[in-house]
């Protein structure tokens, strides 16, 4: 009967892995049964409570970058066109968007092309972001693991009483 109803009907392609991701989350959350997992999983939550400011700040970062490197490749751009370049190519938002992404995990790409202007703040944000926000979050993370150390007790009996 069901069959019959559901004949011919598809989910997008996209569901599948959101359904999947969160399974994911609903075994993670079945592990706290367990002593030795619960610790870890408390620790991931609370660490991933603590650093909500810090992305924040660490996405405000990744996207002034790609706007201004937008900006600056649509400038570069409309010069080349209207100076007869037919092999110019035009970039878009989201390449900009990984590419500073791609940057803030330390990889650097290929910067041989870029101007003066754009090489400057390339400079600056690929010191700001990989070495000084990561190390932040690094520190962030440090913090959060101390204090769930210090009440591992208190967490622990706070973890099971959840599961009631």
């Amino acid at each position: 009967m069901l069959s019959e109803v559901l004949d011919g009907f598809e989910l997008p392609d996209y569901v599948a892995p959101i359904l999947f991701l969160l399974m994911w989350f609903k075994i993670l959350s079945y592990l706290t049964v367990f002593k030795p997992t619960r610790y870890l999983i408390k620790m991931i939550f609370e660490i991933i409570n603590d650093i909500r400011t810090f992305l924040i700040i660490l996405f405000t970062a990744l996207f002034a970058y790609a706007q201004i490197c937008y900006v600056i490749d649509k400038s570069n751009y409309e010069i080349a066109v209207a100076g007869g370049d037919e092999e110019a190519t035009a970039t878009s938002i989201e390449s900009e968007i990984r590419s500073s992404y791609t940057l803030s995990l330390g990889e650097l790409g290929e910067f041989g092309d870029f101007d003066q202007l754009k090489f400057v703040i390339f400079v600056m944000f690929s010191f700001l972001v990989p070495l000084v926000l990561m190390n932040m979050l690094i520190a962030i993370m440090s913090d959060s693991y101390a204090r769930v150390q210090t009440n591992a007790v208190a967490a622990d009996a706070k973890a099971l009483a959840e599961m009631l």
